[in-house]
């Protein structure tokens, strides 16, 4: 009777090792679209859940953090590159493989400042992915913005 105790504690700690995503947590990579008002861009959000609480990385480098509540994800965050200030949120809908919902990112140098609002739209990508982050060679929202600051 022990064995079968064991052998059933086993199989059920194996539960989950398998390629399969785990659709029950939001942490992964998530690649997909920006349909903004500067353009379309790629893009990849590697996100962290600890309870309700949520943060990662936007596009490689830039921090967000934010609220899971249900399926509503709000994620937010700030950083400063090459001489711009950024401020970004997300709002977004969960629905276990894929994510969408609305942006908005401001850049300011100095007294000017580019505002970009739009569309975002990704899906979870497979683990044989995850080690592949953001492309520097694509192009981003946000080198958008510091091209329009120019």
């Amino acid at each position: 009777m022990a064995a079968i105790a064991i052998t059933a504690l086993f199989m059920a700690g194996c539960e989950g090792d398998g390629d399969d995503d785990d659709s029950s947590s939001i942490s992964g990579t998530w690649r997909g679209t920006i349909k903004s008002t500067i353009g379309t861009f790629s893009t990849v959000l590697v996100l962290d859940q600890d309870g309700n609480d949520v943060s990662g990385t936007w596009d490689g480098s830039y921090p967000v953090s934010g609220t899971l509540n249900g399926v509503s994800l709000a994620l937010s965050g700030s950083a400063v590159e090459s001489g711009v200030t950024f401020t970004y949120s997300m709002e977004l809908v969960w629905t276990g493989e894929s994510m969408s919902g609305s942006l908005r990112a401001d850049g300011k140098r100095g007294s000017q400042t580019v505002t970009s609002t739009g569309t975002i739209s990704l899906t979870r990508t497979a683990k044989a992915l995850v080690g592949r982050g953001f492309d520097e060679t694509e192009s981003s929202l946000m080198q958008a913005i510091t091209r329009e600051l120019h």
